[in-house]
């Protein structure tokens, strides 16, 4: 009988500190102590060079995004400055920040991350676009040709971008 407790006992003692050891672990790999474990050093570090390597392609990829997003700005202001519409759209601008950020949670996202960086891409259209007004206006450009339509052509393009 005696065994049969002791056995038990080392069980419950064996799996009582389970969750400790599970906490340790997780620590190490937050801290990145391989030393402690030589043996997994270089498995953990294998691991951590592939996370780094894709988080490296991911921002290059959204790097890639913003900035063709912005180049696009350039088209936006040429169909503005033949319109002869003002660069700043505050109604289309909140319509679409309110979209984003109801598809935040969509993509795992925090809304108010998500509306401040839109919100910057923004920005940085509008300055591109104030930049160009500028220009076109001290070089006497009454108007361009072949200009992609805002709505047949530039918004979808930059719907795709910002999906």
């Amino acid at each position: 009988m005696k065994e049969g407790n002791s056995m038990k006992v080392n069980y419950r003692r064996k799996f009582s500190i389970l969750p400790i050891n599970i906490i340790l672990v997780g620590l190490l790999f937050a801290c990145q102590h391989f030393v402690l474990f030589p043996a997994w050093g270089s498995e953990l570090a294998a691991i951590h060079d592939v996370c780094q390597v894709k988080q490296q392609l991911r921002l290059e990829k959204l790097l890639r995004l913003i900035n063709q997003l912005l180049l696009i700005a350039h088209d936006v202001a040429r169909w503005k400055w033949n319109k002869k519409q003002a660069i700043q759209d505050k109604r289309g601008e909140q319509e679409l920040l309110t979209k984003l950020s109801q598809q935040a949670t969509k993509y795992g996202l925090e809304a108010d991350t998500l509306t401040n960086f839109f919100q910057a891409q923004i920005t940085a259209s509008k300055l591109i676009q104030t930049a160009d007004f500028q220009q076109w206006e001290q070089q006497g450009i009454r108007s361009f040709k072949n200009v992609p339509d805002l709505n047949q052509s530039i918004r979808p393009s930059l719907d795709q971008l910002n999906t």
